[in-house]
């Protein structure tokens, strides 16, 4: 026979039910794009046959991150972080399949089509706007200037001046972020250092500490491509600077998920 106590416990049951049903509710975006993301690797293994091992190896830690998330614990956190990951192979996977020529480009059409960079945006300004406030607003700017370069109300080096403001401020964010927790009081402050960096705000687990490292070649490449840009040393054309600023967008997304 039940107890009075098991009315509570019920209720406690019911209550987590919910609380999933929130969190999935919450994640369904991103899931619903990972899934599409899986479908796209299954295509690309299966027309690019001779490379499916190196396709696979590309997506190693997202799918295995996602292997092992236990659905009936799940956390919309954990879709997030699945996502970062994704987007730290997506490099490698367009490399493999643009050097088998053109006629697998639409591969990358349907990634880009997937991962829209508007909405990937949005998830970061989210993830900002909880975190910090002067890289929310440069975001917010980088994000307006993107739109009225798409309309060609601006150019590649206007877009490509507000990113790189947004970069250079989001590094230095990302230097307090490490020294704050391990430097003492009165020391002199390190200087930036990426790998340091990692090592000190990376979250635990999963392969986010080497995730962020990874990130360090990406950001490295790209404020080179913008510095020369923005100061009109290199010309490029917009589907070449679309591709860039979509590069970052996406790295930004990963770093955040390795540290949030």
């Amino acid at each position: 026979m039940a107890e009075f106590d098991d009315l509570g416990k019920a209720k406690n049951v019911i209550n987590s039910l919910f609380d999933l049903r929130a969190e999935l509710i919450s994640a369904s975006p991103m899931l619903v794009e990972m899934l599409k993301t899986i479908e796209l690797h299954e295509k690309s293994c299966d027309e690019i046959s001779e490379k499916k091992e190196v396709i696979l190896a590309a997506i190693d830690e997202p799918i295995n991150y996602i292997l092992s998330i236990d659905p009936g614990n799940f956390k919309a956190s954990y879709a997030m972080s699945a996502t970062g990951l994704f987007y730290n192979t997506s490099g490698d996977t367009r490399t493999i399949i643009t050097s088998y020529g053109n006629k697998h480009y639409h591969l990358i059409e349907e990634y880009d089509e997937i991962n829209k960079t508007e909405i990937i945006i949005e998830r970061v300004l989210d993830i900002l706007a909880a975190m910090d406030g002067d890289l929310y607003k440069h975001m917010k700017i980088a994000k307006s200037t993107y739109g009225e370069w798409k309309a060609d109300a601006k150019n590649n080096s206007d877009l490509s001046k507000d990113i790189r403001n947004f970069q250079d401020n989001f590094k230095g964010y990302l230097h307090l972020r490490r020294v704050k927790k391990n430097t003492t009081e009165g020391v002199k402050l390190p200087d930036f250092s990426w790998s340091k960096m990692a090592d000190a705000i990376g979250k635990s687990g999963s392969g986010f500490v080497k995730t962020l490292k990874n990130q360090q070649c990406v950001n490295d490449k790209l404020h080179l491509e913008f510095t020369t840009i923005m100061k009109l040393t290199k010309t490029v054309t917009k589907k070449e600077m679309d591709r860039f600023f979509k590069d970052y967008i996406e790295h930004v997304y990963t770093v955040l998920t390795c540290i949030v």
